[in-house]
């Protein structure tokens, strides 16, 4: 971990010489533990009586970037997709596009990857694990302890799988699956090509884009949820892009092509648009 960040330094360092990202001057290794999951009263009880050891914790490496200044920040905990994070934003993690423009708007931002963290091999079609939920509230959890960070002030966002996750993470729930403080918290989210599985209820305002002609991530689920939690919690803000597909904002996805069995391209008037949405998203958030 500690070779691979220095690498990303010294090329996010050319990067800046050449003009490409200079507004992050504080690249961070940093790891932190996932959320234990909190047992119930009857595993719980059967655990101590059988003496049962408890599961070992998670450690998550990941990189933290920060603008230039002392802080504190507002910060953001960053989802990956179900690939993980990519080669080149390991080579180079503040030049990558949605770093280099939430550290320029004055974020701190948590990169991590759920995937390397557990050597499992990437899934794509399947629904979000819980552990990336888990790894959320472990980032938020690190954040939270953080003198540089404004810990009332941490947002997360997630591109697809990692787009289910964040909407997760502010879900209303009945009862809390993590062992975490009860005032530990996101203060929004951002969900880019979720699959909207959540009941709609959300803790916190949360911002939804998908395209209209995503086979992968139905806008159809995503009205219902918005409609199904008219009234209820924090509102949902929900954004189609008529003729975008799954992956709209990833400039490498052109032309249209299927992607695992989906379509996925590039848009770049959604992408400029979301792009513009976020921004104003989580200002006014604030």
């Amino acid at each position: 971990m500690r070779r691979r960040l220095l690498a990303a330094i010294l090329v996010s360092l050319i990067a800046c010489i050449s003009g490409v990202a200079c507004r992050a001057t504080s690249i961070e290794p940093v790891q932190f533990v996932s959320a234990r999951a909190r047992l119930g009263p009857l595993t719980a009880r059967r655990a101590a009586e059988t003496h049962q050891p408890a599961a070992p914790d998670i450690t998550v490496d990941g990189y933290l970037i920060k603008p230039d200044g002392a802080g504190p920040f507002p910060a953001i905990v960053l989802l990956h997709g179900c690939n993980g994070l990519s080669p080149s934003f390991r080579r180079a993690p503040a030049s990558s596009p949605w770093i280099e423009r939430l550290v320029g708007w004055g974020y701190a931002v948590l990169a991590f990857d759920s995937v390397a963290a557990r050597t499992i091999t990437p899934e794509c079609g399947r629904d979000v694990d819980f552990f990336r939920v888990a790894d959320a509230f472990g980032a938020l959890a690190f954040l939270n302890h953080r003198r540089d960070i404004i810990s009332r002030r941490v947002s997360i966002l997630g591109f697809s799988s990692g787009g289910i996750a964040a909407l997760n993470a502010v879900e209303q729930r009945d009862h809390e699956p993590f062992e975490l403080p009860s005032d530990l918290s996101f203060n929004a989210a951002v969900a880019f090509s979720p699959v909207c599985l959540s009941e709609g209820v959300m803790s916190a305002p949360a911002l939804v884009l998908v395209g209209e002609l995503d086979d992968w991530s139905p806008v159809a689920r995503c009205r219902f949820m918005v409609a199904d939690s008219e009234g209820k919690g924090a509102p949902i803000t929900l954004v189609v892009y008529p003729g975008a597909a799954h992956a709209f904002g990833d400039g490498a996805l052109r032309p249209l092509r299927r992607k695992f069995g989906h379509l996925s391209a590039y848009n770049r008037a959604a992408a400029e648009d979301a792009t513009a949405q976020v921004k104003a998203f989580l200002a006014k958030t604030k």
